[in-house]
């Protein structure tokens, strides 16, 4: 029943797909799903539909984090995994609305676990990843979330990246520590939570 734990964005410019996180009792995304937005509409399985703020992302590491103000503390519990013992041939499943469509689960295979694309290490894999997938998760055959599919990179077949887990704790260990109330974006350099418009980040100087 996890699949109630994932949700539809759609923004002007299209969709993707969110998961509910309850240690942080908000979903995760893509930045590139919400890229131009602070508000966007989140649609369940059921058809229900909420407002959702953009309340932190992360430009490189294209992650974002939607708050929604509803109760889904009930849904069902995502737990993300140890990608350390991640291997090839292992098998997992894309979770998501492809295009835009009803609720999907892809299996496929990790085709490289820490395959280095445009300076940082993605996880391949031959699960289909098309746009509307992402911002879902890449799941084990346990359940547990590897990472976060992201279909920017390539629309060629049988080739899928997903964001690591464990790039993923990184910046969810940052939203615990500053716990924004507004939209906030974290440096590309020092991972400073950054509230204010400013052009150049007050802790580490990057514009």
């Amino acid at each position: 029943m996890k699949q109630k734990s994932i949700f539809k964005i759609r923004t002007a410019d299209g969709s993707g797909t969110a998961f509910y996180l309850s240690e942080i009792n908000a979903l995760v995304t893509n930045y590139h799903v919400v890229e131009g937005y602070q508000k966007v509409c989140v649609e369940a399985i059921d058809k229900n539909s909420y407002e959702g703020t953009v309340i932190m992302i992360s430009q490189s590491e294209d992650i974002a984090i939607i708050k929604v103000d509803a109760d889904f503390t009930a849904l069902p519990e995502l737990i993300l995994s140890d990608v350390s013992t991640l291997k090839s041939r292992d098998e997992v499943f894309a979770l998501g609305y492809p295009y835009g469509l009803p609720y999907t689960e892809t299996k496929g295979i990790v085709s490289a676990p820490d395959q280095l694309f445009q300076g940082k290490k993605y996880i391949q894999t031959d699960a289909p990843i098309n746009p509307g997938n992402s911002g879902g998760p890449l799941v084990n055959v346990a359940g547990e979330i590897v990472g976060i599919n992201t279909s920017k990179f390539t629309d060629a077949d049988n080739i899928g990246f997903t964001v690591p887990a464990d790039r993923l704790r990184a910046f969810l260990n940052v939203y615990k520590k500053e716990k924004p109330e507004t939209f906030s974006i974290v440096c590309n350099s020092c991972l400073c939570c950054i509230a204010e418009e400013t052009e150049y980040c007050d802790n580490c100087g990057v514009e």
